[in-house]
């Protein structure tokens, strides 16, 4: 048994192997790794370009979120100037009610005042002609009662 091969059989089996190995490099293994190379970068591809949207999307997201808080801003300045006038108006509303109504209160005083006076004065005229009524009768039974 030797060790060492026999230099021409070892030839004459290499030769068809590299041929073989270069035949299926050429027609298989090369297609195949430039098939694979090339999906490989068009997934990078794919993937630096959805970063860069990602980025993109989040800085969009962004102004949104700036338009949308100055819009509530904006909104809620609105909203607080539409208060201020409404309170405005509902103060000259309330004043020009309380004026009216003061002016009703002072005629209707007014009116009350001259029905006091004047059922007081009927009052005193009534009781003056009872008086003197019931002191006619009083005088005028004491003075029959005399004549009598």
């Amino acid at each position: 048994m030797e060790i060492i091969p026999k230099l021409i059989p070892t030839l004459v089996l290499t030769v068809p192997f590299l041929v073989t190995m270069v035949a299926l490099y050429v027609i298989f293994f090369g297609p195949l790794l430039n098939y694979l190379e090339g999906r490989r970068a068009e997934t990078e591809g794919a993937r630096h370009e959805a970063k860069a949207m990602e980025a993109e999307t989040i800085q969009t997201i962004e102004q949104l979120e700036s338009r949308i808080a100055q819009a509530r801003s904006e909104a809620a300045k609105a909203r607080n100037e539409a208060r201020k006038q409404g309170l405005s108006e509902e103060q000259e509303i309330l004043v020009k009610a309380r004026a009216a109504a003061d002016e009703r209160i002072g005629q209707a005083v007014g009116e009350i005042n001259e029905a006091a006076t004047a059922a007081s004065n009927t009052l005193k005229d009534t009781a003056k002609m009872l008086a003197d009524d019931i002191a006619a009768q009083v005088l005028g039974h004491a003075a029959a009662g005399e004549n009598a």
